[in-house]
């Protein structure tokens, strides 16, 4: 039950743009885009069938969409704007499968409302997990209002079969490896942190 509750915040604090056109990444730019697209839309359906189908393993792909539903559900208004697509690493293979690891930038705008935060406490902590992934000088907060605006970096994994250019996606922190692990080829989790 925890992993689903982070779950949410691996694909919702995403980036929104595409690259200028690459030699060999083409069709992974626009894939990128098309699944940070419906990220930003909300369109979780479309999120959930662009998600790398081993997730689903951990927990179902309607677990999942609920979860990621249930964000905007508790008093969570968010807002994502600017994205930028910083970079896309060359296209590796290892065994049957091929990755290239994306990074990425976006402001992100949240308004902490409803019961769930009418407790300072449970504001707090939100406000101490987005300082602790982003960056103290990256997250501001509005006591105020009860916003919270981030200027957010993060790092996106791209995977698809060897011979395919259907590509899915998963968001990488080095703070998930335990839980990339389990559903990750072995040895496939060592070669994307290479390419940080």
């Amino acid at each position: 039950m925890k992993n689903v509750f982070h779950l949410p915040f691996l694909f919702l604090f995403g980036g929104f743009s595409l690259l200028p056109a690459q030699s060999g990444t083409d069709k992974l730019s626009l894939q990128a885009g098309v699944f940070l697209k419906a990220t930003q839309d909300q369109e979780w359906e479309t999120v959930a069938d662009m998600l790398y189908p081993k997730l689903f393993e951990l927990a179902p792909r309607e677990q999942i969409i609920a979860a990621m539903q249930g964000i905007q559900a508790g008093g969570f208004e968010i807002s994502l704007s600017d994205p930028r697509i910083n970079s896309i690493s060359d296209i590796e293979t290892h065994g049957t499968e091929k990755f290239a690891v994306l990074k990425y930038q976006m402001h992100m705008t949240m308004n902490l409302q409803g019961e769930d935060f009418e407790d300072a406490e449970a504001v707090e902590t939100i406000v101490s997990y987005m300082k602790s992934m982003y960056g103290e000088e990256k997250v501001n907060f509005d006591k105020a209002s009860k916003t919270l605006s981030a200027d957010a970096r993060n790092t996106m994994v791209a995977l698809a079969p060897e011979e395919s250019e259907d590509w899915a996606f998963l968001e990488y922190k080095p703070e998930l490896d335990a839980f990339l692990g389990e559903i990750l080829a072995e040895g496939l989790l060592e070669k994307i942190k290479e390419n940080q």
